[in-house]
């Protein structure tokens, strides 16, 4: 489903952890795939509008939606699931 550099965003917002903090994600924030993980999660690097992480955690695949994909260099629509230019 994911892979590597795609971009996904999230369907409701999550706290993590992360370096040691607690880190309030918001619905709809999006991050990139760094390891497509197993059949249940993934590697994600969430980032600030400066571009700097504010959190790297592995998600539940289904908390995630995909936004853009990297191998095709394309958005996806998720409302009709077909890739747009």
């Amino acid at each position: 489903m994911f892979e590597e550099f795609d971009v996904v965003k999230l369907v409701e917002a999550a706290i993590v952890e992360w370096d040691g903090e607690k880190v309030s994600l918001i619905a709809g924030q999006t991050g990139t795939v760094l390891d497509k993980g197993n059949q249940k999660t993934c590697l994600v690097d969430f980032a600030n509008d400066d571009g700097e992480t504010i959190a790297m955690v592995s998600m539940p695949k289904t908390s995630l939606e995909l936004v853009w994909k990297a191998s095709t260099r394309t958005y996806v629509d998720s409302r009709s699931e077909k890739t747009a230019s």
